[in-house]
């Protein structure tokens, strides 16, 4: 057996139990660390449940932690310290965050074999990018529409479609939707601006397909490890 997969076994075994996974991608939704408590309410789940997966979560290095005081509380009389867990920075081969390297080659693939007479390879690639992006999102006819954490107020159609497709979408403010995961992380670090803007150019794509022509994916900066898309539904 390959060394870095049975440095990873456990890892993947820690995930093999469907209240730990709900809990781990509660973190995951979250973008932000969460005591105990919280992570219990948001996963429906007993408090002594939840912090014994928290635990083993922990000691499988999916998560770390930290001792803090409530927000809002300093000084003597503050009370004890909670511990507060979120996600850590792995990434595994099968792979949690989800990757989609393979849909980048596909698009590049597409757009050098149809690229059209007198048609720059790069905007060969931006209107495959686009096509798919439509073509995909109009597949998607039948979506979950069972909301997350962060989503309220996101059309469930779109975020059903962002995840499957690998994005962890969330609101920083209304009309704007964030995405916490880059699919392509690698070959955006390699080649930021043709990777960024067949991202960009796809999720345009996606938005048309799920009927909204007038709304916007645009580039903009963000935290390392996010997505360089954000996307301002119209409808």
């Amino acid at each position: 057996m390959d060394s870095s997969i049975a440095r990873q076994l456990p890892v993947l075994r820690s995930l093999d139990d469907d209240a730990r996974r709900r809990i781990y991608q509660v973190l995951r939704d979250a973008g932000r660390p969460l005591t105990r408590r919280e992570v219990a309410a948001a996963a429906d789940l007993p408090l002594r449940l939840t912090t014994f997966h928290l635990e083993r979560l922990l000691d499988a290095g999916l998560l770390t932690s930290a001792y803090a005081r409530p927000p809002g509380r300093s000084g003597p009389g503050a009370g004890r310290s909670a511990k507060y867990y979120e996600p850590a920075a792995v990434e595994l081969e099968v792979s949690i965050p989800q990757r989609r390297y393979a849909l980048v080659g596909s698009l590049l693939v597409d757009a050098l074999s149809a690229a059209q007479r007198g048609e720059a390879a790069y905007d060969a690639a931006l209107r495959v990018a686009r096509n798919r992006g439509q073509a995909i999102a109009r597949q998607a006819a039948t979506i979950p529409r069972r909301g997350r954490a962060g989503e309220r107020q996101l059309p469930a159609s779109l975020a059903a479609v962002l995840r499957r497709l690998g994005y962890e979408p969330y609101e920083p403010a209304a009309g704007t939707v964030a995405l916490r995961n880059c699919p392509f992380n690698t070959l955006a670090e390699q080649a930021p601006d043709l990777v960024c803007a067949l991202n960009r150019t796809f999720l345009q794509g996606v938005l048309e397909g799920l009927g909204d022509p007038n709304g916007k994916a645009l580039l903009a900066s963000c935290r390392p490890g996010d997505c360089c898309v954000v996307l301002q539904p119209a409808s």
